[in-house]
């Protein structure tokens, strides 16, 4: 609301009773018309108010020079939050994201880690009850390769935490057979390739 005031004031915008009038003029009413008895009227105002409103935000917007977020950018923001809600510890929002469907396996975009990959790189009890909580809900993929080409088990092997690397290996293991990956050979590739890139 103060910005659109101080859009009025520094006369870029009218007040929005100027605006309605003026639209109203424009679709044949009259001025000075506009009754809030009748149903019609007061869908009309409404009408011009968010069309108002629209165009205020998205000219407000431009001139700060930024645009309604896309479908991407919006996903990329979600999965930041996810990924931030795992790294504090913060296993009901996590929940929450897994309750509405989000993509678990959501990879950030700077090393393209998954949420489990994390999670599997961290030590203590509070990485293992978030592995948990994400293996839970059957939608991780274990094969997902980060900027290292390493899969979450990789990073529980570096980190050394071996109750995740007991929870992961089995189902990791199983991935692999299923899309035709040797797993050992796999394991020994990833970690070459990790510690060169290091």
């Amino acid at each position: 609301m103060r910005r659109y005031l101080a859009e009025v004031k520094k006369g870029s915008l009218k007040y929005v009773s100027e605006l309605i009038a003026e639209q109203i003029n424009k679709d044949d009413i009259g001025k000075n018309t506009l009754s809030f008895r009748s149903g019609s009227s007061k869908d009309k105002v409404k009408e011009i108010t968010n069309e108002l409103l629209h165009i205020f935000s998205a000219s407000y917007l431009r001139r700060k020079g930024t645009e309604k977020l896309t479908e991407e950018q919006e996903l990329i923001k979600l999965g930041e939050e996810f990924i931030q809600a795992g790294r504090s510890g913060d296993l009901d929002k996590v929940q929450n994201f897994i309750d509405f469907d989000f993509p678990v396996n959501f990879q950030e975009p700077t090393y393209k880690q998954t949420l489990l990959h994390i999670s599997a790189g961290q030590k203590g009890s509070g990485s293992i009850k978030l592995a948990k909580l994400l293996i839970s809900s059957g939608k991780c993929d274990y094969l997902i390769r980060d900027i290292y080409n390493k899969i979450a088990v990789d990073n529980a092997m570096i980190s050394g935490e071996s109750e995740i690397v007991a929870l992961l290996d089995t189902e990791t293991r199983e991935a692999a057979k299923k899309a035709g990956i040797d797993y050992y050979k796999d394991r020994i590739q990833a970690h070459i390739t990790f510690a060169l890139k290091r």
